[in-house]
């Protein structure tokens, strides 16, 4: 089937604010894509997210979020709505980044430690955070939808949550002999 990619910038305008992010996931949700990546994190559970994300699930629509970088355990919404996938940041070596959040609500982890990408200007720069990391599984799950059984170039730069399949290096007990 034929996907489509939208690109929604809800803060270029008016950043960290609550109704632009509101607006800006709503015509995301409406124009219906396949997989939906929200690099976002911090305004706390808002009933209309998560009326829009209940939406997008129902759609079948994969939603993909940054965990956040608060150094926190505690539950950060999106992240911890049930209808996403959730996704804290590594480094290469398979080790959390201090700044990620982690927890049983953080489903898979991925590379986002010093990522190279574009910056304003017509530049190039590294950026660290799971904003980076997120990116990284959407475009796993964009992969595996259209070839399942391919090998995939993301494979060693994403591992599974504790609680599910992977604990990061640094969150590991001393190993038992």
């Amino acid at each position: 089937s034929a996907s489509k990619m939208v690109e929604i910038e809800s803060f270029k305008y008016e950043p960290n604010n609550l109704a632009s992010y509101l607006k800006a996931l709503e015509a995301a949700v409406n124009s219906a894509p396949t997989i939906l990546n929200i690099s976002s994190s911090g305004f706390g559970q808002h009933p209309v997210e998560r009326m829009l994300l209940s939406a997008a699930s129902s759609m079948q629509i994969i939603t993909i979020v940054a965990a956040g970088n608060d150094q926190s355990g505690d539950p950060r919404y999106p992240c911890s709505y049930n209808m996403v996938i959730c996704v804290g940041n590594i480094d290469n070596l398979g080790n959390l980044v201090l700044s990620s959040n982690f927890g049983p609500h953080v489903h898979v982890y991925a590379q986002g430690y010093e990522v190279f990408t574009s910056a304003p200007g017509n530049r190039w720069t590294t950026a660290t955070g799971t904003s980076f990391s997120a990116p990284l599984i959407t475009a796993q799950v964009a992969s595996l939808m259209i070839n399942p059984a391919a090998d995939s170039y993301f494979d060693s730069k994403i591992t599974m949550n504790p609680r599910a399949w992977w604990v990061p290096n640094s969150m590991r007990g001393p190993a038992s002999k």
